[in-house]
């Protein structure tokens, strides 16, 4: 991406780089399509069966800095774009589970 590439990706409300993400009722915030993803659920146990939905827990999206990506602003001096999201994370809670001298990590939430 140039310069100017950036500069359009920051400045242009509707860019191609860009995707439409929905925060909860009120908020849908453009964010990089790079974030993107189709996977909405993650297994509790390395071993899920696909085919039984108990053994899945669904990805939720808990806190987002809605404040810093409302609005993009272009900083030319430093060639900076701020209040663009530029990081995903996954806050992951598991503990070990069964017998202590075989156990193993299931997913709590």
């Amino acid at each position: 991406m140039t310069r100017g590439d950036f500069e359009s990706f920051c400045t242009t409300y509707d860019h191609p780089y860009l995707i439409a993400s929905r925060v909860n009722d009120n908020y849908i915030v453009q964010v990089p399509r790079w974030f993107e993803s189709n996977v909405d659920v993650v297994g509790i146990f390395g071993n899920a069966d696909p085919l039984d939905q108990n053994q899945w827990l669904r990805v939720q999206l808990s806190s987002f800095n809605l404040q810093r990506n409302i609005n993009r602003t272009w900083i030319s001096s430093k060639s900076e774009c701020l209040g663009v999201a530029s990081e995903l994370n996954y806050l992951i809670q598991w503990t070990f589970v069964g017998p202590t001298d075989n156990p193993q990590a299931q997913i709590l939430r």
